[in-house]
């Protein structure tokens, strides 16, 4: 008895021994196969995630693209808005240019009406532009180490730039009477009317100081410069006096109606 108990408990105590030592030794390590087929599927599924990513953003690109397309397909059948696109074709119909130049161009001629948000805005105009066969390259401007493509207009740009600036006239007809429609609304209360009146004259009055009319010259013109600044003189002084007139026969016609009411209530 005495030696199956001393071989029991000696037993006891290399069990307990190894469960310590196995203890201080952590987890089993695995063996070289099992790490290679573990590191296989995480190859695999890291090469299954990258695939997914990379044809997300090849959809993502490829409908860009095919939205600019439709874009740039579409663009020429709808009317151009853009003053700033309108203002560079009247440049190039002036005389052929390249980008930069027709920027600098645009800063002397336009600077107190438009402005350009940077130099590829241009950029972005004459693409617009060419696109709607409004403008051409200069045959063998496109050459050396720096090329600067210059651009002149099409016969279609000089017809469709000739259309749209006589379409400025409809438009301010149009701008001049909507403000006539909204002033006749106040005609319930004819003082507040007036009172908006004085105020549209005025700002007629400070828009006429500001920009001080010359008076035109019956001597033939310097150049375009000073033929456009005294065509845009004598264009503000008889709207601006339109106006002022306007304004003397909408006053007595309002204070008419405000009497009026006043002697009925």
């Amino acid at each position: 008895m005495n030696v199956y108990g001393n071989a029991g408990e000696a037993g006891r105590r290399r069990v307990t021994r190894r469960s310590c030592s196995l203890s201080r030794r952590g987890p089993r390590r695995r063996s070289r196969h099992e790490r290679g087929v573990s590191g296989a599927r995480v190859q695999h599924a890291w090469g299954d995630l990258t695939f997914a990513v990379q044809s997300r953003c090849l959809r993502s690109i490829l409908s860009f693209t095919l939205a600019d397309m439709g874009a740039e397909r579409d663009a020429p059948s709808a009317p151009m808005h853009s003053p700033v696109n309108w203002a560079l074709l009247g440049l190039v119909i002036e005389r052929p240019s390249y980008a930069y130049e027709l920027a600098q161009r645009f800063e002397r001629t336009y600077a107190e009406v438009l402005s350009l948000s940077s130099v590829s805005h241009v950029y972005t105009a004459l693409a617009a532009l060419k696109a709607r066969s409004l403008i051409e390259e200069l045959p063998g401007t496109r050459t050396g180490r720096q090329p600067k493509p210059r651009y002149r207009a099409t016969q279609q740009g000089l017809l469709d730039y000739g259309e749209w600036l006589v379409s400025h006239v409809g438009e301010e007809r149009r701008r001049q009477r909507l403000f006539v429609l909204q002033l006749a609304t106040l005609t319930r209360d004819p003082r507040a009317a007036l009172q908006i009146l004085v105020r549209y004259e005025q700002a007629c009055l400070v828009e006429a100081q500001a920009a001080p009319l010359p008076s035109p010259r019956a001597t033939a013109p310097d150049g375009p410069a000073e033929l456009a600044a005294r065509l845009a003189a004598e264009d503000s002084r008889l709207a601006l006096g339109a106006k002022l007139e306007w304004v003397q026969y909408a006053r007595a016609q309002l204070t008419t109606l405000a009497e009026a009411r006043a002697q009925r209530g």
